[in-house]
């Protein structure tokens, strides 16, 4: 067996390389760090037969409409190949792109300010790279389960003594219809009430219902699961540490929570208070949160998530605040 000399440096071997031209490309550089042209000419092989075929006999030629049998290098048959009926056609694969090479400059150069993201770049892609995208699929098949996202979200302000309440939030895919409410994690009874009053809103029957790996929100899922037979219900986990999987509940989390921050913010103005987690206003400013957005939120194909569900939009009456008394109250 041959020994390779190789070097050591920061407890890694590495192979000595000689620097070498390539005659066919006019003198391209070989060695590590430098972009290689696409492709490289290639001498042609001469078989040593071929040279020697004034010495064979014009009876060896083949008859005409037969392909002359030419034997690989090292075997030796000469008969005539095969003819094999065309295969099918090949499936078209997609593969990941391989990273390019690049010089040492350009890598030093990029070192300095990783900008923009490069997938040559081992600090870019493990702080910048993002899941593969996950292509929208046809929701309007009537044969398809409806959806129902679960999820559970915190809840609070630096200026708060106590700590981040959770929230749990149900939204129905479909529709868009959103049903929000502050709860103790876990398998809570209101928890569980509150979910199958957002599904009986909606008119869901057998349905998906899809949640994190969370062992909290898990509970309260197959609680769910149970209380809704004979209907089916479907528990699908999405996948961890998969923010595109579960785009649309956060999505969700994050409109519940705004909205409430902004009528918490109108209801400490009018009322010179400080509406911490704990004050009473709290859990029915995040369920009227969502039920804003379930009546009055308009999505992109210009309806809100009410009149998807019944044909119509919302025509009741809501409470109108003004600056510390109630105009009027009337709710539905």
């Amino acid at each position: 067996v041959e020994s390779v000399d190789m070097t050591k440096h920061r407890g890694v071997y590495w192979l000595d390389l000689q620097e070498e031209t390539d005659p066919w490309q006019g003198g391209w550089p070989l060695c590590a760090g430098e972009v290689r042209p696409a492709r490289q000419a290639v001498k042609p092989e001469v078989d040593p037969r071929e040279s020697s075929a004034g010495a064979a006999s014009s009876s060896d030629a083949p008859p005409p409409g037969q392909a002359a049998a030419v034997a690989a290098p090292g075997v030796a048959d000469a008969r005539a190949p095969v003819n094999m009926p065309d295969s099918e056609a090949a499936p078209k694969v997609k593969a990941k792109k391989i990273p390019p090479q690049v010089t040492a400059a350009e890598w030093n150069n990029h070192q300095l300010l990783h900008l923009p993201f490069r997938s040559w770049c081992p600090h870019c892609v493990a702080g910048k790279a993002k899941e593969d995208p996950h292509f929208r699929t046809d929701d309007e098949d009537p044969h398809a389960l409806p959806k129902w996202c679960m999820d559970y979200f915190f809840l609070g302000k630096s200026a708060d003594k106590t700590r981040a309440r959770p929230v749990l939030n149900n939204l129905d895919a479909k529709s868009g219809a959103t049903f929000a409410g502050l709860v103790e994690k876990g398998g809570a009874e209101y928890a569980v009430s509150l979910t199958l009053e957002g599904i009986r809103y909606t008119g869901r029957t057998d349905m998906l219902l899809l949640t994190d790996q969370e062992n909290a929100v898990g509970t309260v899922a197959k609680l769910v699961a149970e209380r809704r037979a004979p209907n089916q219900t479907q528990l699908v986990n999405t996948p961890v540490g998969s923010s595109k999987s579960a785009g649309l509940i956060e999505r969700c989390n994050y409109e519940v929570e705004a909205q409430f921050r902004a009528m918490r913010s109108r209801v400490e103005h009018c009322y010179t208070i400080d509406m911490d987690m704990e004050h009473k206003l709290v859990p029915w400013a995040i369920r009227h949160a969502a039920w804003l957005l379930t009546n009055f939120l308009i999505k992109v194909d210009g309806k809100t998530a009410h009149e998807r569900l019944r044909g119509r939009p919302y025509r009741g009456e809501i409470a109108r605040q003004r600056y510390g008394h109630w105009e009027f109250c009337f709710l539905q």
